[in-house]
């Protein structure tokens, strides 16, 4: 008996860093940056349609008071937050799925676009030793605008700079990762916002 409650707590204990810690609540968030590390659509600037040296939007988000860093995804457990759980999945897919399983992530309108990209080899496996080598994540929060979320995250050594929006939207009450938002002036701002 005793030996099976020891075996019980030492699998507990092992198993405490698996479990997700609990999602702050949503709350509306004011987001400022300075217009001159403003871009969006890889690097094309928006200066020209900013006024003034600073720009804000507030939006409606679940913020982290400190970025929560899940050291490898493959061992992650569930958030219950539907943006991060897909990401984890999908970035887990990464390192483990088929070309298949990749496309399926993204909106049906992207899927097949996606299936492409992942059917060159190179890229497969370019991609696939990328997220082997850089298993961890780093998440700041999500953001809501509308029928679109985004979840904030940095993947980057040192974690937490710089923040990068990945865009999620629902189609037929499922959540899809989307590039049709990659170009949004307030994710922009957003993203410079950490900078």
């Amino acid at each position: 008996m005793r030996v099976a409650v020891l075996a019980l707590l030492v699998l507990f204990v092992h198993a405490v860093p698996l479990l997700a810690q609990e999602m702050p609540k949503q709350k509306m968030v004011t987001f400022t940056a300075r217009v001159a590390k403003v871009e969006r659509d890889e690097g094309a600037a928006v200066k020209g349609e900013l006024k003034g040296d600073k720009v804000s939007v507030k939006l409606s988000a679940i913020m982290f008071a400190k970025p929560l860093r899940i050291a490898d995804v493959r061992t992650a457990g569930k958030y219950g937050n539907e943006e991060l759980d897909t990401y984890i999945a999908y970035k887990r897919a990464n390192m483990e799925g088929t070309r298949e399983e990749l496309a399926a992530f993204w909106t049906p309108d992207e899927k097949n676009g996606k299936y492409e990209l992942f059917g060159d080899q190179d890229f497969f496996d370019t991609n696939r030793k990328y997220h082997l080598q850089n298993p961890g994540l780093t998440v700041i929060g999500v953001v809501f605008k509308e029928a679109v979320s985004f979840l904030l995250i940095s993947e980057s050594k040192p974690p937490g700079i710089p923040a990068v929006g990945v865009p999620f939207i629902k189609v037929d009450g499922k959540l899809f990762l989307t590039e049709r938002q990659n170009s949004d002036t307030d994710l922009a701002i957003i993203e410079a916002s950490f900078k």
